[in-house]
């Protein structure tokens, strides 16, 4: 989970509004337009496990079960994973009742400022959190199952081929002056910006800096 930037509102949105249509009555044209809209601003990413969006769902981060007002408005739209457990589908359909003013909305909060991912694949609310933001940590991770086992074990896999494909890198982070460690760290980093689970990664990547 990492921070998104939202763009503007789609033109798909504007002919809809809550009280004269429902989400049946969105085109599939439109759905379409606002698929490569979201896809786009999470570079193809699941905007909560950082999956490769292959099948995947437009989600409202706020259910339209309970926010009907907020069905077509842009900020309440992310493109979900399909897996059904974790990430959009889990939370509506299998998980626990959550009040979602106490989840991370990566529009609008820093998911970095909350969770830290480890290398061994899980995530944990960060030390030092107020009481209020590790609560904000803790249902996020809960709501959204952001430690199921198998995504577990794929960001694992992702950690432990990086490391693989680049054994030196401790070295070269412990060798480096701050200058070029952070030129280093910002090139290493773009390499895999563009693949699944990048927040992982950057997050193992500032561990070794740190050490």
């Amino acid at each position: 989970m990492r921070a998104l930037q939202r763009p503007v509102v789609p033109t798909c949105l504007e002919d809809y509004r809550h009280g004269e249509h429902n989400w049946d009555d969105f085109s599939a044209e439109d759905k379409d337009l606002l698929r490569q809209a979201l896809h786009q601003m999470q570079h193809g990413l699941c905007a909560y496990c950082e999956s490769s969006l292959k099948t995947w769902h437009i989600e409202h981060f706020r259910a339209r079960s309970t926010h009907p007002q907020l069905t077509f408005t842009w900020d309440n739209l992310f493109g979900s994973c399909l897996t059904p457990d974790h990430c959009g589908d889990y939370k509506d359909k299998k998980g626990k009742p959550y009040d979602p003013n106490e989840l991370i909305h990566p529009c609008e909060q820093d998911p970095d400022d909350f969770l830290l991912f480890v290398p061994d694949g899980t995530v944990q609310p960060r030390q030092g959190l107020s009481p209020k933001h590790h609560q904000c940590a803790e249902e996020t991770i809960q709501v959204f199952r952001l430690n199921q086992k198998d995504l577990c074990e794929r960001r694992a896999g992702v950690i432990r081929s990086m490391l693989e494909t680049e054994p030196d890198i401790l070295q070269v982070l412990m060798e480096s002056t701050d200058r070029d460690r952070a030129a280093f760290t910002q090139e290493f980093l773009a390499t895999y910006a563009v693949g699944p689970h990048p927040t992982p990664i950057r997050h193992v990547i500032a561990a070794l800096s740190d050490l």
